[in-house]
């Protein structure tokens, strides 16, 4: 793997310089309803997956979230459930 040095602009760019505060992180496996609740109470587009000792696997964007909990709604046939997230 070839690693280059950033362009001399960018060394003094920190991800502190682009992200929001505090972070706000997801779990690898996260309840529904913490999903709903992080994207009802924040306006932050990206959340970094950790796994349980609080390291970095990747990152979701809030628009992956919202269509994988459409498609959740979509596969849910019971009539009795509401459905929580509607865009």
């Amino acid at each position: 793997m070839n690693i280059r040095e950033p362009p001399l602009s960018m060394r003094k760019f920190y991800a502190k310089n682009i992200m929001a505060s505090p972070v706000i992180t997801l779990s690898k496996v996260e309840k529904v309803q913490n999903i709903i609740k992080v994207l009802e109470e924040t306006k932050h587009n990206g959340f970094p997956i950790i796994d349980s000792e609080n390291r970095f696997l990747g990152l979701i964007l809030r628009r992956q979230l919202i269509t994988l909990l459409q498609k959740k709604d979509e596969f849910n046939t019971d009539p009795n459930v509401r459905k929580r997230y509607v865009l």
